[in-house]
């Protein structure tokens, strides 16, 4: 078909050791030259993974801790995966809204506590007015 470059996973001895591998190996990469396929080395990698550089992507593709993994040779580390970057999203997202909720929930707290500042102070402005129309009260029956 002419892809340039594939790559073959194979992680069923690696999940499962009862089960028969499809491939002879859990890595394969081959890449097309003349016409032919040909065999990417795969070679031992840090902590103890299995990887083949890949020319197309400028990574090598491993297996490490029995899942397929990326290693970026510039930064020398593995790529986070898919589901870890997912996982670290969603949970800085759910920091986020945490983060949201709590200044809300100061806000709120700061505008009741204003609200009922005001409260209190119109009570007293009331009380302080039905005092003064008592006073008032009390004079003109005194004739006062």
């Amino acid at each position: 078909m002419g892809v340039p470059e594939y790559w073959r996973y194979d992680p069923t001895d690696l999940v499962d050791p009862n089960q028969r591998p499809l491939y002879a190996a859990p890595l394969v990469g081959e890449i097309l030259v003349d016409g032919e396929y040909r065999p990417l080395p795969i070679s031992p990698g840090p902590e103890g993974c299995i990887m083949g550089y890949s020319p197309a992507l400028g990574v090598s593709l491993a297996v490490k801790d029995k899942r397929l993994v990326v290693y970026d040779h510039q930064l020398e580390e593995f790529v986070a995966e898919f589901e870890e970057q997912e996982r670290a999203k969603m949970q800085a997202q759910a920091e986020l809204r945490d983060e949201r909720a709590a200044r809300i929930a100061e806000r709120d707290g700061r505008l009741a506590e204003r609200e009922r500042r005001i409260a209190e102070q119109e009570r007293r402005i009331a009380a302080e007015d039905n005092i003064q129309r008592l006073k008032e009260e009390l004079r003109r029956r005194d004739g006062g």
